[in-house]
């Protein structure tokens, strides 16, 4: 339950004070958990990365959906790079220059992420299921 509202008009200039240290050092019934307000910023990365992401019909931890993500970008670059090596190597003889293989494979990467559609839910972390 909420504490009561005292309005600061009614409040002496020490009882102001006393309150805004209480609530920054030890928090109290108004506010979240009845954690202090520091203790409640030091939480929020935790509660960030303890987040659920949907990947098909299961609930995946937000870090590990991260950690996958840049796993699969770094073998995507890896082969990308390969896959343009071996082009250039087969184009020596067709007279088609390293740039012009770079540009046009980039081409069809940007009309392929013109399409893409990303969707993201945030809940808090008191939501999650």
């Amino acid at each position: 339950m909420p504490a009561p509202k005292v309005p600061t008009r009614e409040m002496s200039n020490q009882a102001k004070l006393d309150f805004l240290v209480d609530l920054h050092s030890n928090g109290g019934p108004s506010t979240l958990y009845g954690a202090s307000l520091q203790d409640l910023i030091d939480d929020i990365p935790r509660r960030v990365v303890k987040s659920k992401v949907r990947r098909g019909k299961d609930l995946i931890d937000l870090d590990q959906e991260i950690a996958d993500n840049k796993s699969i970008s770094l073998r995507i670059e890896a082969t990308l790079a390969g896959l343009v090596a071996a082009v250039a190597a087969l184009s020596t003889g067709s007279g088609m220059t390293p740039e012009a293989i770079k540009a046009a494979i980039k081409e069809a990467v940007d009309d392929s992420l013109d399409h893409l559609t990303v969707t993201a839910t945030i809940q808090a972390a008191d939501e999650r299921k």
